[in-house]
């Protein structure tokens, strides 16, 4: 929030856009859409080339790359309005790669693993960043210096996931298993 702050005379309505706008709709739609196009995309197709099962990690490699670049954008443009329509491609773009890449991680995992392998994964993906967050934080950067470890790491995210998603689909441990249902006491 500050990073818009210093760029806008009127820091009350950023507060607004940021909560309403940018978190609640753009944030919410990414990442319904992103599991949504995973699963159409995964299983039926998006052209006539028929289902992809790699899919699950191409969705959020297109997201993680787009959300690096639009975040590019923002960081270094001067003018509120353009910084502000990047930021609402970033949150949606950003927010792509949570539900596709959680059932990815669950779809290569043995079922009895699948809870300590996401919490591991959850674990990586949100401290790293933090403590990456954190230590760049410190010192005097400007905004855009704070921020800008973001660009690199999404770009790398995306190209990676871009090159494993091929050999993801071998990976899948169960293509059609359901989960187990608790039976009551």
């Amino acid at each position: 929030p500050a990073f818009f702050i210093a760029l806008t005379d009127d820091p009350e309505a950023y507060a607004i856009e940021n909560a309403i706008i940018i978190q609640l709709i753009a944030g919410v739609s990414g990442a319904v859409c992103g599991g949504l196009l995973a699963d159409v995309w995964e299983n039926r197709g998006l052209t006539s080339s028929g289902p992809n099962p790699a899919a699950m990690l191409q969705v959020p490699a297109i997201g993680l790359l787009v959300a690096g670049s639009s975040m590019y954008g923002l960081l270094y443009t001067k003018d509120y309005t353009t910084a502000f329509l990047c930021y609402c491609v970033f949150e949606p773009a950003q927010k792509t790669f949570f539900a596709p890449m959680f059932v990815a991680v669950q779809g290569a995992s043995k079922p009895s693993l699948r809870d300590v392998i996401l919490g591991v994964f959850m674990f990586l993906i949100w401290d790293s960043g933090a403590a990456m967050g954190s230590v760049i934080g410190e010192g005097a950067l400007t905004y855009q210096d704070k921020l800008a470890f973001i660009v690199p790491c999404n770009l790398a995210g995306g190209l990676i996931l871009w090159m494993i998603s091929g050999w993801y689909a071998d990976q899948r441990v169960c293509t059609s298993c359901t989960e187990p249902i608790m039976k009551p006491c």
